[in-house]
């Protein structure tokens, strides 16, 4: 597995030793060393995408499929603040009618 070393806020360069101060690179994939860590929103937003059927108005889901569905994109839209410089990004899970 590949890291990417971050050195005041910067990435430095790429390792295989896990350690403090360094980011998965399969998780920060659209990073570049020379930069800050971008946060992988595309596959946020390919996620949020996948799930916006279920925000329609004539979709025949349950009152209780529908809040699991706000809350599951909830908590999509707030990674970024809660999780901007995690080693790993732990995404929550799609109810399973998504």
């Amino acid at each position: 597995m590949w890291y990417y070393v971050v050195e005041n806020g910067i990435i430095t360069g790429k390792t295989t030793a896990e350690g403090s101060g360094r980011l998965d690179a399969t998780v920060y994939q659209e990073s570049e060393v020379g930069s800050p860590p971008a946060w992988p929103r595309l596959h946020r937003n390919a996620l949020l995408t996948a799930s916006d059927w279920t925000q329609l108005s004539d979709v025949s889901l349950t009152a209780d499929q529908i809040a699991q569905a706000k809350a599951y994109r909830t908590a999509l839209r707030g990674l970024p603040v809660s999780q901007s410089m995690a080693t790993t990004v732990t995404w929550p899970t799609a109810p399973d009618f998504i």
